[in-house]
């Protein structure tokens, strides 16, 4: 009888320790799902592109910019000139650098306000330093990662940058301005 109790015992202890490691499996599956859904798997994720491929157009789209000012598809197909898109987000610390690079270089290039946009993926809360930066040289979108723009521009990871010609067609696509050969607008 001993025995029984003692096996007995020894099994419920067992059942129990594997309960609780299937309770920790579980709940670290669910973690990895959401990070598989969420930002940092969008920004880890680097892809050969980061936007939509060269050739192709973006996707119909309705943005609001930081002076409510609409954006849309067709604003960028109407033919008046080509057009610069970049993505940052707010809690990516390249995005923080490659901003005062593109706000630079985008200047030194007197590129038109109107016709280079940038978006900044976060809450408008956090994008409050990024805004002030992108504000005198382009006109700002702040959308989540799932946003309209993003989601027009197949988003693959920030930054990214494409240039588009004055139809609306995607000629280049990178990571930084200087991969998208832009000529000065003068």
């Amino acid at each position: 009888m001993t025995f029984l109790s003692a096996g007995l015992m020894a099994c419920s202890l067992v059942c129990v320790l594997n309960l609780l490691l299937i309770f920790g499996v579980i709940r670290r599956l669910r973690q990895q799902g959401e990070l598989l859904e969420g930002e940092q798997f969008f920004r880890t994720q680097p892809a050969r592109t980061p936007t939509v491929a060269v050739g192709t157009s973006p996707g119909v789209f309705s943005a609001t910019t930081t002076t409510e000012k609409k954006v849309s598809s067709e604003t960028l197909s109407n033919g008046g000139g080509r057009t610069i898109v970049a993505f940052f987000s707010t809690d990516c610390t390249v995005c923080t650098l490659a901003v005062s690079e593109f706000a630079e270089e985008v200047a030194r290039l007197r590129f038109d306000v109107d016709r280079t946009i940038a978006v900044v993926i976060g809450t408008e809360e956090d994008a409050t330093s990024l805004v002030g930066q992108l504000e005198p040289v382009a006109s700002v979108v702040v959308e989540p990662f799932t946003g309209p723009m993003a989601s027009a521009f197949a988003l693959h990871g920030v930054p990214g940058m494409c240039l588009l010609d004055p139809s609306g067609v995607v000629v280049a696509t990178g990571r930084g301005v200087d991969e998208l050969a832009v000529p000065s607008a003068v």
